[in-house]
């Protein structure tokens, strides 16, 4: 069985030399989802290679943090993670409140679930 990591560097196109976007499907027309970049960060024992993972928007002040990896392969997966995370959990709401609001009660979803949460 091949490995899911492998699949999710598939979709990251290379901007400059050290970054790279996330795109669903690695579409180069769609919005990006995440970024990727290396960064190299002082350590006591010296230099290392660490690649930062946030979420994606036109402006760098806009962007949130995701997370650190080692491997590009895995901050690549955490992207791809954070974003299944982010889709699940709000078209589940959407789900849940638009029945809601269809078959009548829409509080007493909102009391049972809630908004939306990242973890």
């Amino acid at each position: 069985m091949p490995d899911q990591r492998q699949h999710a560097i598939a979709n990251a196109l290379e901007q400059d030399p050290g970054h790279w976007h996330m795109h669903a499907g690695a579409d180069p027309t769609e919005r990006p989802y995440a970024c990727v970049r290396l960064l190299e960060v002082g350590t006591p024992s010296g230099q290392r290679k660490v690649y930062r993972v946030v979420t994606w928007a036109p402006a760098s002040s806009d962007r949130g943090l995701v997370g650190y990896r080692d491997r590009l392969v895995d901050a690549c997966e955490l992207a791809r993670k954070h974003r299944q995370h982010e889709i699940s959990s709000s078209s589940s709401w959407i789900r849940d409140h638009s029945l809601a609001t269809a078959y009548g009660d829409p509080q007493a979803v909102a009391k049972r679930r809630g908004p939306p949460t990242v973890g």
